[in-house]
């Protein structure tokens, strides 16, 4: 059940894989793996208060679980709980320096909080570097919060150049709903340069 149930969330097959995991729970109560699995599954499908439990049993099972930390700093940044989903993010970084996905998104946060408390310029280009360079390659996403986090760090023409750059790679893939999105945040970067510009 574990094994099919990872198969089916890695070919988007949220529900059958949350069906699975379950099977797997009841026959495994203490696996930790299957409770992330679930989790990560029932985020999948938008089901968060379900998935922060599975998320935080499967922890509470095994507590250095890179995995489960970056699928509960998800489920946490859904739910608007930034400061704990910065929290776990960092965490997950700890165990897995390197994990892209916990890098942009925890640098997306501190870029783009609606509470100023939570944003952190300097620290969210750190972040939005790193997951760029972690790549290996550059990725229109990435580079979209590596643009908002030098926006947010008042550094408009680097985030400017980041945001044409994303645009670019968008163009060229032929993903139109990205490359609108990112037509509007090359737009409100260029706005808020020229707000605050002397």
């Amino acid at each position: 059940h574990y094994q099919l149930a990872r198969f089916q969330l890695l070919t988007s097959q949220a529900e059958r894989a949350v069906e699975n995991f379950q099977r797997a729970i009841a026959k495994a109560p203490d696996s930790g793996g299957a409770h992330t699995g679930l989790g990560t599954a029932l985020a999948a499908l938008g089901r968060y208060d379900e998935a922060r439990s599975s998320l935080e049993a499967a922890l509470r099972l095994e507590p250095g679980d890179s995995e489960a930390q970056r699928s509960l700093g998800y489920v946490l940044m859904q739910k608007g709980l930034i400061a704990e989903a910065c929290e776990i993010y960092r965490a997950s970084l700890e165990q897995s320096p390197n994990d892209v996905s916990a890098l942009n998104n925890l640098a997306w946060m501190l870029a783009t909080a609606e509470a100023a408390g939570h944003r952190d310029g300097a620290q969210a280009v750190g972040y939005a570097r790193r997951a760029v360079e972690a790549s290996g390659m550059e990725h229109p996403t990435l580079l979209m919060t590596l643009a908002a986090a030098h926006a947010e760090a008042g550094q408009f023409a680097e985030a400017v150049n980041a945001a044409e750059r994303a645009l670019e790679l968008a163009r060229a893939s032929s993903n139109s709903a990205l490359e609108q999105s990112l037509r509007g945040h090359l737009e409100a970067d260029r706005r808020a340069r020229r707000l605050r510009a002397p």
